[in-house]
């Protein structure tokens, strides 16, 4: 829906593939997270994850001459670490004590508030249809109500 222009379908491979591709390596994420989280703590595994990625983003970013002012970006580091920290041990520790469909259909909910997000915070002009970006976001709504009342059952 959201890549209709009008009859017509328009399909980026580099950026939509790497959705779809993001979106597969999401869901196998969720798999071994639940298998690891059996034995360990939820805790210790989400600091092992932020700390190898942490290692991984500054290995890339330096090979690709990036630089960090860290004076400087120590408050907003600092605060993105806490919200990510605290978000990632909950949904750790949800996905160990709950079946991991139970838990991974809430993720549903990232694409329609962070189109939301964007719209407020961003107020980009032109890009995706405002009624594909609507018809979208209610389909995903629509999905995830269905998939709640399905599993009730």
């Amino acid at each position: 829906i959201m890549n209709l222009d009008g009859l017509s379908l328009n399909f980026n491979l580099l950026g939509d593939g790497l959705v779809v591709l993001g979106t597969a390596f999401y869901s196998l994420s969720v798999v071994i997270t639940r298998l690891v989280a059996q034995d360990e703590d939820p805790i210790v595994l989400c600091s092992y994850q932020m700390a190898l990625g942490g290692i991984g983003m500054l290995l890339i970013g330096a090979l690709f001459g990036g630089g960090l002012d860290l004076l400087a970006m120590l408050p907003i580091i600092l605060c993105l670490s806490l919200i990510y920290a605290v978000s990632y041990s909950l949904w750790t520790v949800l996905i160990k004590f709950n079946p991991a469909s139970k838990v991974a259909i809430h993720s549903f909910m990232i694409p329609v508030f962070g189109v939301i997000f964007s719209a407020i915070m961003l107020q980009e002009q032109g890009g995706v249809n405002t009624l594909n970006l609507i018809l979208a976001l209610a389909l995903v709504c629509v999905g995830i109500l269905i998939w709640g009342k399905s599993s009730k059952d």
